[in-house]
This record gives structure tokens, C-alpha cells and sequence, in this order.
């Protein structure tokens, strides 16, 4: 079962386009993996300079087969 996308802290910058999905968070109409986080995003590093979904490994594609 995933958290939903308010419990998660789920936020997405203007001109976001909806183009991935979460195992982890539930996002009506999908992420953002550009201009989307939440606060489950984890750095890998201390230098990293930006958080969006496509840098976190619970993302994929949309379309692709469920986890």
C-alpha cells in the first residue's frame, strides 16, 4: 500500500508535467520527475543541489509494470 501524496509532503513546481509514477507515494494523474518531490526523497550526498523525482529510486516511468 503506498502513502498518499499529502501524507508524503508530496509538492510539484508550476509547469510540472506528469510523467512518471511512485511505488512509494500515491500521486493522482502521476509524478513530476522534473519538478516533483516529496519528503521522502533521500540525497545520496550532502553536494546535492536538487530534489525531483527522477533522482529517487522509488520512481519509474509511467506505463511501466507495477512494483
Amino acid at each position: 500500500m503506498r502513502i498518499n501524496a499529502e501524507d508524503a509532503g508530496y509538492m510539484e513546481l508550476e509547469g510540472a508535467r506528469k510523467d512518471g509514477d511512485c511505488r512509494k507515494v500515491e500521486v493522482k494523474g502521476g509524478v513530476s520527475q522534473e519538478r516533483g518531490c516529496c519528503n521522502f526523497f533521500e540525497p545520496d550526498s550532502r553536494k546535492v543541489r536538487a530534489f525531483r523525482c527522477g533522482l529517487c529510486e522509488y520512481v519509474r516511468e509511467r506505463g511501466q509494470r507495477q512494483f
